[in-house]
C-alpha cells in the first residue's frame, strides 16, 4: 500500500509539472524574474522529507485506517484540484477531507479555503452547487418545490446529503 500510496503523489508531481508538451517543465519564471529549474525527482523528495512525520503523506504515520483514508483523500484532492476540480470538490463534500481549519486568516498553512470566499460557513466552501437555470426554465415546478430560488450553496445541502 505504501509503495502504491507514494508512486500516487510522484505521479501528481509529475503530471503537474509537465509543459503544454507533455514534457517536462525545463525552467520556470518566478514573481520576480528568476529562473528556477523543476527537478521533480528533487521536489517529491523534499515533499517527503519536509512531511517525514506528518501522516498524510508519510502513510506510515497513520496510526490507524481512518488516518490512511484520510491521507489517501487529502492526495486525491491535492492531485486531482488543478486538474479536475469539480471531482476534487465532490470528494471533499463526501469525505470531508482533507480538513481545513476554520479561518484562513489564523493559520493560512493549515487551510486550503480561499480568502475571498464569500461563506460564512466554517469550511469555506461551496456544499452543493446551484440548479442549472435550464432547471427554472423547463422544470420551474419542481425547481421551486427544490427551494431552487432560495438556495445558499454555502449552507444547504442537496436533498441526498440532508
Amino acid at each position: 500500500m505504501k509503495a502504491d500510496f507514494e508512486n500516487g503523489i510522484k505521479a501528481s508531481f509529475n503530471y503537474l509539472e509537465q509543459g503544454e508538451t507533455g514534457s517536462l517543465v525545463q525552467s520556470l519564471i518566478n514573481g520576480i524574474g528568476d529562473t528556477i529549474q523543476l527537478n521533480v525527482n528533487a521536489n517529491v523528495n523534499q515533499y517527503f522529507e519536509d512531511n517525514e512525520e506528518n501522516y498524510l503523506v508519510n502513510i506510515d504515520s497513520a496510526k490507524n485506517d481512518a488516518q490512511k483514508l484520510e491521507a489517501i483523500i487529502t492526495q486525491k484532492y491535492i492531485a486531482s484540484n488543478q486538474v479536475f476540480g469539480l471531482e476534487a470538490w465532490n470528494e471533499f463534500r463526501r469525505t470531508g477531507y482533507p480538513k481545513s481549519s476554520a479561518s484562513p486568516l489564523n493559520n493560512a498553512v493549515n487551510s486550503f479555503v480561499s480568502l475571498l470566499s464569500q461563506s460564512t460557513a466554517a469550511n469555506k466552501l461551496p456544499n452543493r452547487i446551484r440548479y442549472p437555470q435550464s432547471e427554472q426554465t423547463y422544470n420551474e415546478k419542481n425547481w421551486k418545490a427544490a427551494g431552487g430560488d432560495k438556495i445558499n450553496v454555502f449552507t444547504d445541502k442537496i436533498f441526498w446529503a440532508k
